[in-house]
């Protein structure tokens, strides 16, 4: 019973002699559990106590609704081996620090979920504090490939940009076929993206089989050198936005003509045909009789979803070669644009079919960390918004290791 109370309260280390309620805090008057203790210059084992310290005020965990302290009793041991006085060393409390690791771990475990400033009003801890305990913790630009390099199946990689600030990127890259976030890169360029690939262990590197993007050039690139037996799979999710981002800026262009009296609706071009009701069918009817140039841009949505529904890649090519044939035949330029896309990324469209490799998993991470980005009011410092949205993704056995142990 005694052991699981100072498991729960973080005090498996220590003694405890006494504990003292004072009003808002709970104090816990402890000495170390250790008898001996280790030299800091011969790392030998010392059983001499050479004297005391005074009582030392350190911050502990969040108790419910109270805050606690432990009133620390350090010993000086003397090293009979260099002759010298030395003061203890307990893991749980780092030297000179007034903050003991369990209640590090429990500020972490506040900012899990929550802004910076509500994780001070739970621990009492200010924010500069809290952000060095996030640099200590958290290193998102070290790739950890422990896991994949433990098992022998094939690896699918995810990439997708998020936007930081206005047009600041930057990019997340996610294993796929683990379903685990692997690393946030501070940008979206090039250069971050071939140093990033280069990190990539060759044992792990040789079982990337696929790499899932969205309609991305640079990524294409990258994947392409550094990654040769990889294959490149356009996400068919971005694949039908690209489509509906299309057909958007059409009727724009539409609307602007007859003017703001009439409205074309947005989402009524957007929606999967199979998903309109009876009378909205007959109004898109209308809107397609009323403005034909709107009716290619939508009918190319529609065979792109066609396409994707096939279940035998070269079906699927048939479709999306006999759709390009008819966009490059038309006169509208912007069209022939969207053809040239297709053409160009036609190759890793259809590799789709291979395994039906998508990006939903990245996309799923995109929105926890827009998540994170709201419930935290917003970043100023990029590596602190990347440090803690990686944090999210840290499992409580590893964020934790003293208050689950």
């Amino acid at each position: 019973m005694e052991y699981s109370l100072k498991r729960l309260l973080g005090l498996q280390a220590f003694q405890v002699n006494k504990a003292v309620n004072e009003g808002q805090t709970i104090v816990f008057e402890v000495t170390p559990r250790r008898k001996t203790g280790d030299c800091p210059r011969c790392q030998r084992r010392c059983h001499r106590i050479h004297g005391y310290l005074k009582n030392q005020r350190v911050k502990h965990i969040r108790i419910g609704m109270r805050l606690s302290w432990l009133a620390l009793t350090k010993r000086r041991f003397y090293c009979q081996h260099c002759l010298k006085a030395f003061t203890e060393r307990i893991e749980s409390v780092k030297y000179r620090h007034r903050i003991s690791q369990p209640a590090k771990e429990q500020v972490l475990s506040y900012l899990v979920d929550r802004s910076f400033r509500s994780a001070k009003k739970q621990t009492g801890i200010g924010y500069h504090s809290q952000r060095r305990y996030l640099m200590e913790k958290v290193q998102p630009f070290i790739w950890d490939w422990s896991e994949e390099l433990t098992h022998t199946q094939d690896i699918s990689l995810g990439m997708d940009e998020i936007s930081f600030s206005g047009h600041e990127m930057i990019r997340v890259i996610t294993n796929v076929s683990g379903k685990k976030l692997k690393t946030i890169l501070p940008d979206d360029t090039r250069l971050t993206l071939f140093r990033a690939l280069n990190w990539i262990p060759e044992g792990v590197s040789r079982r990337i089989k696929e790499v899932a993007i969205d309609l991305n050039w640079d990524s294409k690139t990258c994947v392409e050198k550094y990654l040769p037996q990889a294959k490149v799979v356009a996400d068919r999710f971005h694949v039908i936005q690209n489509a509906n981002q299309r057909i958007s800026r059409e009727r724009t262009v539409a609307q602007d003509r007859v003017g703001r009296g009439f409205r074309i609706p947005k989402q009524l071009f957007e929606a999967n045909r199979e998903d309109l009701t009876e009378q909205e069918q007959v109004q898109l009817k209308r809107y397609l009789t009323s403005f034909p140039e709107l009716r290619f841009y939508w009918e190319a949505k529609e065979r792109l979803r066609e396409m994707y529904r096939q279940r035998n890649r070269q079906r699927a090519e048939e479709i999306l070669d006999s759709l390009i044939a008819a966009m490059e035949t038309s006169h509208d330029r912007d069209l022939k644009q969207w053809a040239g896309t297709l053409y160009r990324w036609k190759e890793p469209i259809l590799n789709f079919f291979d395994n039906r490799t998508t990006n939903g998993f990245t996309e799923g991470v995109n929105t926890k960390l827009k998540l994170i980005k709201r419930i935290s009011y917003g970043f100023r410092n990029r590596e602190v918004f990347i440090r803690k949205a990686m944090l999210a993704f840290i499992p409580f056995a590893v964020l934790l290791p003293h208050l689950m142990a």
